[in-house]
């Protein structure tokens, strides 16, 4: 079972809008009870409980949508250096901004590039103003096209891996 950890920190999410992260840190541990600290600095004493494989507390209380902070959720610090980026062949984005807007937006893949895909350009400010309607949280510039690429990419592989299963089929065929 996991069990919380002194000093450590854990997150949870709204039940009710998953982009709305929240974090905890465990300043005091009985075997019974938590003192955890918010983000804002409150501290609050609440009763452990167990779920499955692991503790869980109510840091608001114990009510219908409310939120649980379960053990298995730590936060750890993790740097990405040079060296682990290019071993991990991570794709890298390179964004060309002016004053408020995005200019362009590139993606290479260190291993290969996609061929023969046509991208249609995203509007950013759209993007961004969509983003601000549908949640609380900062629009990152360069997401949507982002996200938009990895689709199409994705699609395209697809297609590829298709197109490799019917032209071995025909092969065999004649």
């Amino acid at each position: 079972m996991t069990r919380f950890e002194e000093g450590k920190k854990y997150y949870c999410y709204s039940p009710c809008n998953s982009d709305c992260k929240y974090e905890f840190e465990v300043v005091k541990r009985t075997e019974k009870m938590l003192v955890i600290k918010d983000s804002d600095g409150n501290m609050k004493r609440r009763k452990i409980d167990t779920r499955g494989n692991e503790e869980i507390v109510y840091p608001d209380g114990k009510y219908s949508m409310c939120l649980v902070l379960g053990s298995n959720r730590m936060i750890t610090e993790e740097k990405e250096t040079t060296q682990y980026v290019a071993e991990k062949n991570i794709e890298t984005q390179y964004i060309e901004t002016t004053a408020d807007n995005v200019i362009s937006v590139d993606f290479e893949k260190k291993e290969e590039k996609q061929k023969n895909v046509k991208y249609y350009e995203i509007n950013e400010e759209m993007a961004a103003r969509e983003k601000g309607m549908m949640s609380f949280n900062d629009y990152k510039k360069g997401s949507a096209t982002m996200q938009y690429r990895k689709l199409v990419d994705k699609a395209a592989d697809i297609a590829e891996k298709q197109k490799e299963k019917v032209s071995r089929y025909i092969s065999r065929k004649n």
